[in-house]
């Protein structure tokens, strides 16, 4: 499903017709958009495989979280697409659409936003109940925390980086600045935690 989320974000890109299209920067704006999708889902597909390398078995709250989950990835490319048709197919339109732009925008951010959370209340719930969903092979306390850490900064850089990606037009020095304060935030915190733990914290599991 995340595959074919990612896949099918692509078809509204169309390659310009001439150098004029390029020059006026439409179609850099659309590959940006859609790379910044791309990254995004990559990103919940990553820690979506990882957490699921722990949790063995099922609840029905589970299930319905991880229903959730999948919906939400679903309905990326659809406001992807509606962003696209407000546009009447490219950027630079000068008849677009405002409305339908803007619920385009808020169904390919929100859709992330619920993906994200999501995948934090399914951790939650799990660590909730050891014994039921993680199985035989509890994972440690230390992993426990990082990874519940990690999906953490995962959903605080998704707000991040939305709202620099949305100030970049305007004041790029600025959503540069937030980019870096929060990355640098993220790794020295890692970092820190991963040192302090090292010997009891294995973070190649559920990476083969």
């Amino acid at each position: 499903i995340v595959a074919f989320a990612i896949t099918i974000a692509a078809i509204p890109l169309k390659v310009p017709k001439d150098l004029d299209q390029v020059q006026k920067g439409a179609f850099a704006f659309e590959l940006g958009l859609y790379l910044f999708g791309f990254v995004l889902i990559a990103d919940l597909w990553s820690a979506h495989h990882t957490m699921f390398h722990h949790i063995k078995r099922n609840t029905g709250w589970l299930i319905a979280l991880n229903t959730l989950f999948l919906a939400m990835i679903v309905c990326v490319p659809v406001g992807f697409m509606l962003i696209f048709i407000g546009y009447g197919g490219h950027l630079d339109n000068p008849s677009a659409d405002p409305l339908t732009i803007q619920e385009g925008a808020l169904l390919f951010l929100g859709t992330q936003l619920g993906a994200n959370v999501a995948l934090l209340l399914m951790w939650w719930s799990a660590r909730a109940r050891p014994g039921a969903l993680f199985g035989e092979r509890v994972p440690a306390q230390s992993l426990q925390n990082y990874l519940t850490w990690k999906l953490v900064f995962q959903l605080l850089g998704f707000v991040t980086f939305t709202l620099a990606f949305l100030l970049l037009p305007y004041f790029w020095l600025v959503s540069l600045g937030m980019c870096l304060l929060f990355v640098g935030t993220q790794w020295l915190g890692l970092s820190h935690y991963r040192r302090r733990h090292r010997h009891d914290l294995d973070l190649l599991a559920g990476g083969e």
